[in-house]
């Protein structure tokens, strides 16, 4: 008993906390805190869009604020909030968003490439979608101020993908 007491006190010692370096997870992220404009193909026309990613809450998360307007007879207006956290247990990056057509998604990284500059974000849940919908959000870096997204999402049923692609530039 004495040792499992002196293990646990080891493990809650504040001094010995001190001594570990601490891990900044969202490091491989932290390029796309700032502002950027991008320009945006859809199935419904092209457009232009506004997005701004930032650090919050103690630089835990990523808060990420998106509009998108595209041109077509209607100017479709999409809005988007986010939250990119890190997911330690599972060792993966989640994302939640919340659209303004009411859906709330959260993703997981699905794959990154070897030189992590190609990030494929799956949908694991999806609320206020019909069943079995499924989106992907597939990240291409190119440099630490442009990447390109392209936003997939599909109904059960649906032969082809309704599909966004933007690229995006930094603001100066």
């Amino acid at each position: 008993m004495k040792k499992v007491l002196l293990i646990l006190i080891s493990l809650f010692n504040p001094v010995a906390a001190q001594d570990e370096p601490e891990v900044d997870f969202l490091e491989p992220l932290r390029f796309l805190i700032g502002s950027w404009d991008g320009e945006v193909t859809s199935d419904n026309g092209t457009g232009t869009g506004e997005r701004t990613f930032s650090l919050i809450l103690n630089e835990n998360f990523i808060h990420i604020q998106n509009t998108i307007v595209i041109k077509n007879p209607d100017q479709t207006v999409q809005e988007d909030w986010g939250i990119l956290s890190s997911d330690y247990e599972r060792e993966t990056y989640v994302l939640r968003q919340f659209s303004s057509e009411a859906f709330v998604c959260t993703y997981v990284v699905d794959s990154v490439s070897d030189d992590a500059r190609l990030l494929v974000f799956r949908s694991e849940q999806i609320e206020n979608a019909p069943e079995n919908s499924r989106s992907r959000i597939t990240i291409m870096i190119h440099s630490d101020t442009s990447f390109t997204e392209i936003y997939e999402f599909t109904n059960e049923g649906q032969h082809s993908a309704d599909r966004i692609e933007s690229r995006w530039t930094l603001r100066r």
